[in-house]
């Protein structure tokens, strides 16, 4: 009798890995007494290792597409605010820079929590034009900036700046 020892080798290596995918699960069965659905009973024990790890590797695929990334941690941060003095009083008329006294910052969360700034004086000096909120919680807010004029005259709002929590730094 002849054997041929590559046919041999073959053979034995893929007994092996048929034996080694039922062990872990794989193979025909799927333990639930039923033919896997993707392996046809005729097939070859490698048709039937191919079948198994194109299953383990569907598998895989699943659980990797149902991982959730996760938000980052926004922190507080320092936000400076700049404006250029007004020009104009809301009735159109000149607003000279000697009749400026000051300025005064509101700044609402989104919780509707109001500040005014600066905190220590009334009002920002009129040669001042930026200020600086200082460690500022990462959250949305809407900010305003008032030209109080020498009579004691507020302006209305200037344009509403909206700051929202994603363009604060992460830890």
């Amino acid at each position: 009798m002849k054997v041929n020892i590559l046919q041999a080798l073959k053979s034995i290596v893929l007994i092996l890995i048929a034996t080694g995918l039922t062990a872990c699960g794989g193979g025909s069965g799927g333990g639930n007494g039923r033919p896997n659905d993707n392996i046809n009973n005729n097939n070859s024990p490698a048709d039937d290792a191919a079948a198994a790890l194109n299953n383990q590797q569907s598998q895989v695929q699943t659980q990797a597409n149902q991982v959730t990334p996760t938000a980052p941690t926004r922190v507080a941060a320092d936000v400076r605010l700049a404006w250029a003095p007004p020009l104009e009083r809301t009735d159109g008329s000149e607003l000279p820079f000697s009749d400026i006294s000051g300025y005064q910052i509101s700044y609402e969360d989104s919780k509707g929590r109001l500040r005014i700034a600066p905190k220590d004086s009334l009002l920002l000096e009129p040669a001042q034009s930026s200020y600086i909120l200082e460690d500022l919680p990462a959250d949305n807010y809407q900010i305003n900036i008032f030209t109080v004029d020498t009579n004691g005259l507020i302006s209305p709002a200037s344009a509403t700046i909206t700051l929202q929590a994603d363009q604060f730094p992460t830890s």
